[in-house]
């Protein structure tokens, strides 16, 4: 799936899994300013047609949505974004490299694919990850790799400094700091709207900025930040704020 294609995906995520967010085209495009209007209605299309995404008919416009397929495809492509310490309860996958077949001699997109669900290398060719929404995973392993890896589920951690190693070898305080820089920048731009003053120009030009930092930093998270630190901001938390200002500063339906 493009990148722009997730783009749209994660712009639409509800804030919690009771509520349903709804964004005009023009808000939506806030979150992806290179695409011109009429490359952001088709993209819009192609997601309704795949059963993602649906829109709704309100006095002035149109409004989008995310389907529970939607949702759903969003939390398995980016379980940061749904991350319950109590589901995950310590558990992880361990990826051992055996031959790499012929269409990956060298692992290279299976790296790729690691590398995008924030794992970690332990060893030459054996990767660690949390065991968040791995169904998916595993279920394209098994298509493209069965004979060249290993999977293995680790449930418990019995020594070695699990807290101090998952912190430094994930970047948990990175992320953590990324995560904290995002929500300030939000939370300084949703101070001006709430005294009553208009975001300038300038200042809705920060705000795909601001996205795209977060975009990046959700890129490498692996998921389980906030259960090692405690003062991580939730990705889906930082999300919803980006939302509420994305609402806030473009209210006019279009």
């Amino acid at each position: 799936m493009k990148s722009n294609t997730q783009k749209l995906l994660v712009s639409m995520y509800p804030p919690s899994s009771h509520a349903t967010l709804t964004l005009t085209q023009a808000q939506v495009g806030v979150f992806l300013p290179e695409l011109t209007v009429a490359g952001l209605r088709s993209a819009l299309y192609r997601l309704i047609d795949k059963g993602l995404v649906k829109n709704l008919s309100l006095e002035g416009g149109q409004q989008y949505y995310l389907t529970s397929r939607g949702s759903e495809l969003v939390s398995r492509l980016f379980p940061a974004l749904d991350f319950d310490p109590d589901q995950w309860q310590g558990k992880w996958l361990q990826v051992v490299f055996l031959a790499g077949p012929s269409h990956d001699r060298d692992f290279r997109l299976l790296r790729s694919m690691l590398n995008q669900k924030g794992a970690h290398a332990i060893a030459r060719g054996v990767y660690l990850l949390p065991e968040l929404s791995s169904d998916d995973f595993i279920k394209w392993c098994k298509n493209g790799y069965q004979d060249s890896i290993q999977i293995q589920r680790i449930s418990s951690w019995e020594m070695g400094g699990e807290t101090e190693w998952i912190i430094r070898s994930f970047e948990l305080e990175s992320i953590t700091t990324a995560y904290s820089g995002v929500s300030k920048e939000i939370e300084r731009l949703l101070g001006t709207l709430k005294r009553g003053v208009r975001l300038t120009q300038r200042e809705k030009m920060q705000i795909p900025l601001v996205f795209d930092r977060f975009w990046e930093v959700l890129g490498v998270d692996c998921g389980i930040t906030p259960q090692f630190i405690n003062d991580c901001p939730h990705p889906r938390a930082t999300l919803g704020g980006l939302q509420h200002l994305v609402q806030r500063g473009f209210s006019q339906v279009e």
